[in-house]
Parts: structure tokens; sequence; C-alpha cells
């Protein structure tokens, strides 16, 4: 096998968003920290419970599917080097949050992480065991998972 190199820096997209007003808005797109990375992909399990030994995705009223401005709102910096709140990105046009958010999953390593979702979410209402989910490889291992779900 060949050698691995990774570097700690981040990889970063300058944005650049034209206001109501005219003027240029400057942001930046971030690829996720560790920490970023799991907290949102701990989100992508809140929906899915465990019952003996199969995966569960909770009831329709229950679920809230994951949005691009939370994704946003996880990796997109102002001016200032902070975090733009959902609330302010909420405020964007749909053309520029479907924009944003292409470009941050592919920044973050996460173009293909909802297909992948889709598919699995399908396999559990298919009565897919906890063993076979974790071939869907959300980083998550549903084994701890399942522990944390009985252990609350």
């Amino acid at each position: 096998m060949g050698k691995l190199s990774f570097t700690l820096i981040r990889k970063e997209l300058d944005v650049e968003i034209t206001a109501v007003d005219g003027t240029l808005k400057a942001y930046k797109l971030k690829e996720f920290s560790g920490v970023q990375r799991k907290e949102y992909l701990a989100k992508f399990n809140m929906d899915i419970s465990f019952q003996d030994g199969k995966a569960v995705v909770q009831t329709a009223k229950d679920f809230k599917p994951l949005s691009e401005t939370e994704f946003l709102a996880l990796c997109l910096y102002n001016e200032k080097d902070e975090i733009v709140p959902e609330k302010e990105i909420l405020e964007f046009p749909s053309t520029a949050i479907i924009g944003l958010h292409k470009a941050a999953q592919e920044l973050s390593g996460f173009e293909d992480v909802e297909v992948r979702r889709r598919e699995m979410l399908t396999k559990i209402a298919e009565g897919i065991s906890t063993d076979e989910l974790y071939k869907y490889e959300l980083v998550v291992n549903p084994k701890i998972v399942e522990s944390e779900v009985k252990n609350g």
C-alpha cells in the first residue's frame, strides 16, 4: 500500500454574495473540522432507534429532516470569521442556498451522504438489521449508537 498524506489546514472557498442594496458581502466556506463533522453526523442518526437488533425510523410526526441551512450553519463564515447563523442563511435566496450547500458538501467530502442516507432509510423500512446497517458507513457504528440508545 502507498503512503497517505494529509494536511491539518482546512480547505476554504471564498464566496461573494450581492446584498439587496447592491453591495458585495464576503463570506467563506470552510471544510468541516472534526467537531463539526461529528455534530453533523450525529444529527443523521437522531431519527433512527434500535429495537430487538433492528433499526427503526421514528414516525413521520417525529421525523425532522436535515436541512441545507443547518449544514451551512456549520461551515459558512462571515468577513469577521464568525459562523453565519442559520437564521441569517434562511434569508438568502433559494438558488444561493442550493449553490452554497453543494459547494460546502464537496468541500467537506459529503457529496454522496444524502444519497446513502435515503438508501439507508429505505433499507430500515424493509427491516435491515443493525449489522447490515453498518455497511452504509455514515461514520457511526450502529452497535455503538444502539448501545448509547439503550444506556441513555
